[in-house]
């Protein structure tokens, strides 16, 4: 006679495991701040929220063998300096703005206050020669911290 009321197979409830890249996240802490290029990723890619930041003008300045970008974003008000740090570095490596010619991301609370200094923080990729200097600032908690490789 056959079986009415299962369709065979076990009762028990699968157990869920994180998934890889949850495991690969939560396995090694962020540095805070960075001192090498691999922990200032890891801070963009672990604390930063692409939605903080919206950019608003973008140009290259430089020489035309190697132009260098330049972009003006507003970040969203209220957050720290270190989630301002991590929205702009997630911002500066989403973009590819990691480059041999170097580069320029410049934080302010409205589109209004450009043309002037930063008033939330900056991304900016100094090079000379094969000497890469990365300095990251932000205006809340007086956050600024400089990687060179």
């Amino acid at each position: 006679m056959a079986d009415s009321g299962s369709c065979g197979g076990s009762s028990a409830t699968p157990v869920s495991s994180p998934s890889a890249a949850t495991a690969a996240t939560t396995a090694t802490p962020v540095v805070f701040p960075p001192t090498t290029v691999a922990q200032a990723k890891r801070l963009a890619a672990v604390e930063g929220n692409s939605t903080d930041v919206r950019e608003f003008h973008s140009e290259s300045v430089g020489i035309a063998a190697c132009p260098q970008p330049k972009r003006s974003v507003t970040v969203k008000a209220g957050l720290s300096g270190r989630q301002v740090a991590a929205d702009l570095l997630k911002y500066f490596y989403d973009q590819q703005l990691d480059n041999s010619c170097g580069s320029l991301v410049l934080g302010y609370n409205d589109p209004s206050e450009y043309g002037s200094v930063y008033t939330v923080g900056r991304v900016n990729l100094d090079m000379n020669g094969s000497t890469h200097r990365l300095e990251v600032d932000a205006v809340a908690d007086q956050v600024m911290f400089v990687i060179s490789y």
